[in-house]
């Protein structure tokens, strides 16, 4: 096709899936992040060569990999397996037989028709299949890892500073971050590595924790204080660790986790 470019989409972390009329009509169905906003994208063809190169494309983009990857080929072989499958009317069959609640929570059930999401579970399985016990166990970590959410533990507390309202703090490895109680939108985020110092008085159960530039001060409703204390000192335990093959300083980690019982 001859002209300029048209339009230019970021496809990490976007969720990419298909919509298939075997020798009709191939579809890429596309939700793409532009800052705070999600954009939906259709994009379809009648030449299947076409749909699978733009497909493997897209799924790849969509891991942070380009179409240059060396995982592109396998990943065009295996949507290409797919359609085939859909030409014997293989995946029809398959698809009646899969409860797609035992895959997908039901706030994705209520986004996407049921024939849209049998075929992209087949279309998944497919892409793994192949992949032997340890390889799909790793590919599973990984794919939690790369989670936006990952590692994150959520607990409603009260900031002194913010209206005496509840509000969400999440717990991560890298800093603490306070989020929209609705949306889970990141707020604010404070590292440990700009923490001065931090104190309980567990009279009272409250937690004060000096930034280079904030103070915060709260208290947590949803879970016993000294949890939201272990959770914290473990993470800085862990921040302070350079090397993973030291030896465990047990001491200093019991210091900043069990500071209730000193």
């Amino acid at each position: 096709m001859a002209g300029g470019l048209i339009a230019r989409f970021n496809f990490a972390d976007g969720e990419v899936s298909m919509d298939v009329e075997p020798e009709k009509k191939f579809t890429i169905i596309a939700s793409v992040r532009e800052g705070d906003n999600v954009t939906d994208i259709r994009l379809s063809t009648n030449n299947e060569s076409d749909f699978t190169m733009w497909y493997a494309a897209c799924r790849m983009a969509s891991r942070g990999k380009s179409a240059g990857h060396g995982g592109h080929d396998n990943m065009q072989a295996a949507i290409q397996m797919v359609l085939d499958m859909h030409k014997s009317k293989k995946v029809r069959d398959e698809s009646e037989a899969i409860v797609a609640e035992h895959f997908v929570p039901h706030r994705i059930l209520k986004k996407k028709p049921i024939k849209q999401i049998a075929p992209a579970i087949l279309d998944a399985h497919t892409g793994v299949s192949g992949h032997s016990l340890i390889d799909a166990r790793l590919n599973y970590i990984k794919t939690c890892e790369a989670l936006l959410d990952f590692g994150i533990s959520y607990f409603i507390v009260r900031f002194q500073s913010f209206r005496a309202k509840d509000e969400l703090l999440g717990v991560a490895y890298k800093g603490l971050i306070r989020l929209d109680p609705k949306t889970h939108a990141h707020l604010h985020t404070w590292r440990y590595s700009t923490m001065r110092s931090w104190n309980i008085n567990w009279e009272i159960k409250e937690m004060r924790i000096e930034h280079e530039d904030e103070v915060l001060t709260f208290t947590c409703s949803s879970a016993d204080l000294k949890i939201l204390h272990e959770f914290i000192g473990g993470y800085i335990f862990m921040s302070m660790r350079k090397d993973v093959h030291e030896p465990v300083n047990t001491e200093m980690f019991f210091k900043l986790t069990g500071g209730w019982e000193g």
